[in-house]
């Protein structure tokens, strides 16, 4: 997402989560925390999935000539409804799933 703000343009990326179970059902209560850097320090921030099996993280705000990408390295998921297995979660700009073995980051552009 872009934004303007006093002539100053800023973005704010925002990972969008929805949990399945194997057999396609929603989870909802499912704890889910990512771990990017922002300069020189790892940051953390979580979610929980709603009745809905969504949620979602949103970054700080990203001065547009400053940050120009974001790199999330760790994703946590916690749930009373059984193991997590990234190697089924969905592909995203390429060919492996998110956060699974072949994929062990996320890089998220500046629009």
């Amino acid at each position: 997402t872009i934004r303007h703000r006093r002539g100053q343009s800023f973005w704010i990326p925002i990972l969008e989560f929805q949990v399945k179970d194997s057999d396609d059902a929603i989870v909802n209560d499912v704890n889910i925390t990512i771990e990017y850097q922002e300069e020189s320090e790892q940051v953390f921030n979580s979610c929980v999935t709603s009745y809905r099996g969504t949620c979602h993280i949103a970054f700080e705000d990203y001065f547009s000539d400053s940050v120009a990408l974001v790199i999330v390295t760790e994703l946590s998921i916690v749930s009373d409804s059984g193991n997590y297995d990234a190697e089924l979660n969905t592909a995203h700009n390429s060919n492996c799933p998110i956060f699974s073995s072949a994929c062990q980051f996320l890089i998220i552009s500046q629009p």
